[in-house]
């Protein structure tokens, strides 16, 4: 799906980040989402090294992104934004409830065991940087099997 600026979807994204961050910042979780799902959706670019529009804060009390709007929802955080978008499109999130329980489960361990932690003003003020891994990753020790989706939405975060 094409970004389309008259959407009535709308999500927040960074028109750039350092390299660092690349692939790490959370709105592509949300665009793969709505990719997935077939949803349009606009995009309001923020840049990244400024300060964010005062208006910002009323749809991300953090000044982060992403933020998701549509025609009777306000979001911030990216898991909550995907889990409300997998809601009602099956092809994120199983229609069996068990299945669905799982789905959600497995989504919401990516935040602690796939991300790699992060140490604040390691470079210098208002900058992060990856820290080393002191070991392999949970995931790698234990591998388990993921819904497919699941698989894609750890492939683009």
């Amino acid at each position: 799906m094409p970004v389309d600026p008259k959407a009535c979807v709308r999500i927040s994204a960074f028109n750039w980040v350092p390299p660092f961050a690349q692939g790490y910042v959370r709105d592509l979780r949300v665009r793969w989402a709505l990719e997935e799902a077939g949803i349009r959706y606009a995009v309001r670019k923020l840049d990244a090294a400024a300060d964010r529009p005062a208006d910002y804060f009323e749809e991300q009390p953090f000044g982060q992104v992403p933020s998701y709007r549509d025609g009777n929802i306000s979001l911030f955080e990216s898991g909550a934004i995907v889990l409300h978008i997998g809601r009602d499109h099956e092809v994120l999130l199983p229609p069996d409830e068990a299945a669905r329980a799982r789905a959600t489960a497995s989504s919401r361990s990516y935040d602690g065991v796939y991300d790699p932690p992060f140490e604040a003003d390691v470079v210098g003020a208002g900058t992060r940087a990856a820290a080393p891994m002191a070991a392999p990753s949970l995931a790698a020790k234990n591998p388990v099997t993921l819904p497919k989706w699941f698989a894609a939405y750890s492939r683009v975060s």
